[in-house]
């Protein structure tokens, strides 16, 4: 019976130490990550620098999906650090994203506003969605249309989070009081999330760093210590 025992206690000890460099044994349980506009699980090595997070693709064409959703060019790069003014290093980059959020007196100045910034309204009801957050099924009173496409989640947590939890934007510009066409007060239903994005060149990674800490990353105010 020990020599049983100690045979059992040897397969186990081989197993977790094959866990931890056998690659995928020991994150094999682990939530894998999607491609944001496929689906589907993202691919070693096809990636992009979003707000300072890497964020993973299927295949190179969803990159460029990704990029034409948010009308970054790639192609274009500002040729000076925007911290240090020195030459700009091309594999020290990230896409900058931002969002604002605009609304309208009416169906009919949404419609010319998206029609104007080129945005197709795309709504595919909630049949079959998952939320994009938490996978759980969604509801239809929980929405959110970005960039035209109307986007279902399980709760409003969810809803509020996504700009951050999924694009890594931390701050939305609010510009959703008055009509950008009638200056008139605006119906909440009519909103939309905007979100643009540039390609951002730099020296060195520090300076990357910093840039992110600085312009797109929004530190937590610390709670101030109670009296004694």
């Amino acid at each position: 019976m020990k020599t049983r025992a100690t045979a059992l206690m040897t397969i186990l000890s081989v197993l977790a130490i094959a866990a931890m460099f056998v690659p995928g044994l020991a994150t094999a349980d682990k939530k894998k990550k999607k491609c944001p506009i496929s689906g589907k699980d993202a691919k070693d090595g096809i990636s992009l620098n979003v707000n300072g997070k890497e964020t993973g693709f299927c295949c190179n064409g969803c990159v460029k999906g990704y990029l034409t959703k948010y009308k970054v060019d790639a192609k274009k790069t500002n040729e000076k650090c925007p911290l240090s003014k020195k030459p700009v290093d091309a594999e020290k980059s990230l896409i900058h994203l931002t969002a604002k959020k605009v609304a309208f007196c009416c169906g009919k100045c949404k419609t010319n506003y998206a029609n104007k910034n080129k945005l197709k309204m795309v709504d595919k009801g909630v049949k079959g969605q998952k939320c994009p957050l938490s996978g759980k099924p969604v509801k239809e009173d929980q929405k959110l249309v970005v960039n035209g496409e109307t986007k279902y989640f399980c709760c409003g947590g969810c809803v509020k989070g996504y700009a951050l939890k999924t694009l890594g934007i931390a701050k939305v510009k609010d510009e959703s009081k008055k009509c950008p066409f009638s200056k008139k007060g605006t119906d909440p239903d009519t909103a939309i999330l905007v979100v643009t994005g540039k390609k951002v060149g730099f020296c060195c990674g520090g300076c990357q760093t910093a840039y992110v800490k600085k312009h797109i990353k929004v530190e937590k105010k610390k709670k101030k210590k109670k009296e004694a």
